[in-house]
């Protein structure tokens, strides 16, 4: 077995330089395609364009050439161009403003959606677009990067050690009101989510693109939180880094009944159980659909 160790700080201050990277390449490559996206469906309602497997090239041909033993786990499916790889140059080590400790490399899952949004891409929500790269340890959601490659955010964090690149870490005004800011999906309003949003009344409801930029949006302070019930799938690659994100700023991402998602490399790819997310302030929220951010894990 294996005793080989990796530093979080390392990996997650790579993870942050990768993401960056691959927003670059996300934009000139958008810019390059001057409307011809090459868009294919994986399924029905599931679009993939050129650029998703340009970025996934970019992320996972520089995380293997850094870190070749680690198991990632992306959105896409791609052969690796070895000339884009070679002509990179050596990875950051030093941007996550964090010491964190090392672990075995055995218990390190990375999980990466290389372009988040890919219907609000292809229909010019350019803003609402991400580049999630999760870190889960012992399959647990532990380091994340969100990046929007077409406004220059990046946000990163660590659970226990806070996140930065966030305006504030969660939304803390509106602290004698009831009623509740909730983000949904402005392509996956059916009868369940219309049920579940029913029960956070009294509410507003804002429908906004992308997973990972509507947990940004939460912890930036616009939303307090997001239900998304059963029917309508996320997956592993996008709910690691948010949840990592979430939970280090102090908020909540869980299934609808509280329980945790696990991100080991065995895990299930969907996310079938639904999904909470809140802010720090939003946590309380959760309790009109029946979760206890308190009591539960």
């Amino acid at each position: 077995m294996s005793t080989e160790t990796v530093s979080l700080t390392i990996l997650l201050s790579n993870a942050i330089d990768v993401a960056k990277r691959a927003g670059k390449t996300i934009v000139e490559t958008h810019r390059q395609c001057q409307g011809d996206l090459g868009t294919q469906f994986k399924s029905v309602g599931n679009p993939v364009t050129l650029v998703d497997l340009r970025a996934q090239q970019h992320i996972e041909g520089l995380l293997r050439r850094s870190w070749p033993n680690l198991r990632l786990i992306g959105e896409e499916s791609v052969e690796l161009d070895a000339d884009m790889i070679a002509a990179e140059g050596p990875l950051c080590n030093d941007l996550t403003e964090m010491d964190l400790e090392d672990v075995p490399a055995a218990g390190i899952t990375i999980w990466i959606d290389p372009l988040d949004g890919t219907k609000d891409f292809v229909a010019g929500r350019l803003e609402m677009v991400s580049v999630l790269i999760g870190i889960a340890v012992d399959g647990q959601a532990r380091c994340g990067v969100i990046h929007r490659p077409f406004t220059g955010t990046t946000a990163w964090g660590a659970v226990g050690h806070g996140v930065r690149g966030v305006a504030r870490e969660g939304a803390q005004e509106d602290g004698d009101s009831d009623v509740c800011r909730v983000a949904t999906s402005i392509s996956r309003r059916n009868a369940e989510t219309e049920a579940l949003l029913a029960r956070m009344e009294p509410c507003e409801v804002i429908a906004c693109g992308g997973f990972g930029n509507k947990v940004l949006s939460i912890l930036e302070g616009r939303f307090h939180c997001l239900v998304s019930p059963c029917c309508n799938y996320t997956s592993k690659w996008d709910t690691c880094a948010p949840e990592a994100l979430a939970r280090a700023a102090g908020g909540w991402l869980s299934k609808l009944s509280g329980e945790a998602y696990m991100y080991g490399s065995d895990a299930v790819l969907e996310n079938r159980d639904g999904v909470v997310v809140a802010s720090a302030f939003g946590r309380p929220f959760l309790a009109r659909v029946g979760v206890d951010c308190d009591a539960a894990h």
